[in-house]
C-alpha cells in the first residue's frame, strides 16, 4: 500500500474533523439505556471502561459550535450527540491501541504545549500588572496598552544593547516594503503585507540586540515576521517602530523562558486543551492506520472510477477577463466602442496585466455559464457588453483568454480522479468505521433524556 502524500493527508485530517462535526451515524437504543440517570444521555462500554455523554457535555459542545444550549432544535441535539459518541468511541479505541504519532504531529504538539504555557505566563503577567495599577487607582485594562507598558517596564529594568547601524539598515529595508493604502481591498492588503524585506544573506546572523545575556539576530527577527499573521503585520516606517517590534519579541521570549515546562501542571482549562489535542492526534493516527491507509489507489481502481462518468472530469469552459463597471449606458457604450479597436483592447490588457498586485479575473461555466459562453464566442480581445447589472451599473468585459469545454483523457485526469476518489472513499470508510466502533462498544442512548433536552429547545 502506498504511503499517503502529506498534502493529501492534510486534507484527510480536515475531512476527519469535519466528519466528526456533522456525523450522520445512527443512534442506537439498547434495553439497558432506561437505567441511565437523567443527566446521562448515552454511554459506550469496553469491559470495565465506560464513556458517558452527559447533558453538560452536550451543552458544552453546543457552545463550541456557537449554538445556544437552551435553544437547541431536536436535530441539533441528535447531531451533537452523534458527534460526541464518535469521539468517545475513538477515545476507547485509542486507549487500547496506542499508535505512535508522526514526527510532524509530535512537533506540532510540542509547539502547541509551549504556546499554551506562554499564554498562561502572559495572563499571569497581565494579572500582576492590573493588580499593581488598581493599587494606585488606575483601572485601565486595555490589553494592548497594558502589554506595551509591561514590555517597556521589562526593557527599562534590563535594557538591551542595540547595534544602531544595523537597526537603521533594517529599518530602511522594512520601510521600503509597499505600505497598504486606505482604499486597498483585502487581497491587495494581504499581498503587500506578505512581502519580506530585502536582507543580505551575510546579515542574517548579525546581532540586532542583546537582552538578558541572549542575542537577538536578524534571523530571529525574520522568524518573528514570518510567524505573524499576514494581516496583523505592521508597516514599519522608521527605526523606532522596528525597535518596538524587536522589543516585543524580546519581552515575549522572556515570558517563554519563565513559563512552566510543557509537562508541568497547568491551569484546568489549559490542561483540558492539552488533553483535547492529545486525543485529537491519537484519533488521527488511528484513522490513518485503520481507514485512510486502506483506501486502494491503484491505477485499475482509479480507471474504474474515471470510466463511471468520463465527462465528469472535463475541463469546464473558462475565461480570463478584464471587467469594468460604469454608471451610465453612454459611458459603457463609449468604452465598448473603444475596445473594439484592437489598439485600445491591447492597451487595457497590457495595463491590467502590468498591475503589481493584479489578481487574475477568472470565470468558468460552473459559476457563470452565460458570461463564459459569450466570452468563448467573442474570443481573445473580444468585447462582451455593455450589460445592465443594476440601476446605474453597466458592465463591459474585455476577454483576455477563453477556452471552450474540453474532455480530459484518463492520463490527464488521473490526479484529479485520485484526489476525488480518495476523499470520498475515505469519508465513507471513516463513517463506517466509527459506526462499527459504536456498535462494538454497546452504544446505549437514554431516549427519554434526549427527548426532554430536545423538547426544551423546541
Amino acid at each position: 500500500m502506498r504511503a499517503i502524500p502529506m498534502p493529501q493527508l492534510g486534507r484527510l485530517v480536515l475531512l476527519a474533523c469535519v466528519l466528526l462535526a456533522v456525523a450522520p451515524g445512527v443512534l442506537r437504543t439498547a434495553d439497558a439505556a432506561a437505567d441511565l440517570p437523567d443527566t446521562v444521555l448515552a454511554q459506550l462500554r469496553d469491559g470495565a471502561r465506560i464513556e458517558h455523554v452527559t447533558v453538560n457535555d452536550l451543552r458544552a459542545a453546543a457552545l463550541r459550535r456557537g449554538l445556544a444550549p437552551e435553544a437547541l432544535s431536536p436535530s441539533q441535539v441528535r447531531d451533537l450527540l452523534r458527534t460526541l459518541l464518535d469521539r468517545r468511541a475513538l477515545r476507547l479505541a485509542t486507549a487500547v491501541e496506542r499508535l505512535a504519532w508522526t514526527p510532524p504531529d509530535s512537533a506540532q504538539y510540542r509547539d502547541f504545549a509551549a504556546q499554551v504555557m506562554f499564554e498562561a505566563a502572559l495572563d499571569s503577567a497581565f494579572a500582576v500588572e492590573r493588580a499593581r495599577r488598581v493599587a494606585h487607582g488606575d483601572t485601565l485594562t486595555h490589553p494592548g496598552i497594558l502589554g506595551a507598558a509591561m514590555r517597556d517596564a521589562e526593557l527599562a529594568r534590563r535594557a538591551p544593547t542595540w547595534d544602531d547601524v544595523l537597526v537603521g539598515k533594517l529599518a530602511a529595508a522594512f520601510a521600503a516594503l509597499p505600505a497598504p493604502a486606505p482604499d486597498d481591498g483585502l487581497v491587495q492588503r494581504a499581498r503587500k503585507l506578505a512581502r519580506f524585506p530585502a536582507v543580505a544573506a551575510a546579515d542574517t546572523d548579525r546581532v540586532i540586540a542583546t537582552h538578558a545575556g541572549r542575542p537577538f539576530t536578524v534571523r530571529d527577527l525574520l522568524g518573528e515576521w514570518r510567524a505573524m499573521r499576514v494581516l496583523d503585520r505592521p508597516h514599519l516606517d522608521d527605526a523606532r517602530q522596528l525597535m518596538d517590534l524587536v522589543g516585543t519579541a524580546l519581552y515575549q521570549r522572556q515570558l517563554r523562558a519563565q513559563a512552566r515546562p510543557a509537562g508541568a501542571p497547568a491551569r484546568p482549562a489549559d490542561a483540558q486543551r492539552l488533553r483535547d489535542r492529545t486525543e485529537g492526534l491519537a484519533a488521527k493516527a488511528w484513522a490513518v492506520r485503520h481507514v485512510f491507509s486502506q483506501v486502494p489507489r491503484d491505477s485499475l481502481t482509479l480507471r474504474r472510477e474515471y470510466d463511471r462518468n468520463p465527462s465528469h472530469w472535463d475541463l469546464p469552459a473558462r475565461a480570463e477577463i478584464v471587467r469594468r463597471h460604469l454608471a451610465t449606458r453612454a459611458e459603457a457604450d463609449g468604452l465598448a466602442t473603444g475596445l473594439h479597436a484592437r489598439a485600445a483592447a491591447d492597451s487595457l490588457a497590457a495595463f491590467d496585466r502590468a498591475l503589481p498586485e493584479r489578481v487574475p479575473d477568472l470565470v468558468d461555466a460552473r459559476t457563470d455559464s452565460l458570461l463564459v459562453a459569450r466570452c468563448v464566442a467573442a474570443g481573445p480581445r473580444g468585447v462582451v457588453g455593455p450589460d445592465s447589472l443594476d440601476a446605474g451599473v453597466w458592465r463591459v468585459v474585455l476577454v483576455l483568454e477563453a477556452n471552450a469545454r474540453r474532455a480530459l483523457p484518463f492520463a490527464e485526469a488521473s490526479a484529479a480522479v485520485e484526489r476525488a476518489w480518495f476523499d470520498a472513499e475515505s469519508e465513507r470508510r471513516l463513517r463506517g468505521a466509527l459506526d462499527g466502533l459504536r456498535r462494538a462498544y454497546d452504544e446505549q442512548v437514554n431516549e427519554q433524556a434526549v427527548d426532554r433536552l430536545a423538547a426544551a429547545g423546541r
